[in-house]
């Protein structure tokens, strides 16, 4: 298992970008979004580049489940009755 961490930036109006940690406080840019990815699709961005780069394998499904845990959305991004979703933008 592979431990490893990212942000999500945003310089307004410029896009979403989601950045990996390579250490020493230093971020590389693995993906650029016009609309905020949700939580789950973050960590999916996360993991699908340290996949390509080969530093993570392809996982069973208990393993995927330990590294992206049960809940893939924060509680502004879940379906709500009457809520606004103007956070995406």
């Amino acid at each position: 298992m592979v431990n490893y961490q990212g942000c999500l930036f945003r310089s307004y109006p410029g896009q979403f970008q989601t950045l990996l940690d390579t250490g020493s406080g230093k971020y590389r840019r693995v993906e650029g979004n016009a609309v905020r990815p949700a939580l789950g699709d973050f960590k999916e961005q996360l993991t699908e580049e340290l996949k390509r780069q080969g530093v993570i394998d392809e996982e069973n499904k208990t393993l995927n489940f330990l590294r992206t845990g049960y809940k893939t959305t924060t509680w502004w991004e879940e379906e709500r009755e009457d809520a606004s979703d103007s956070w995406k933008t």
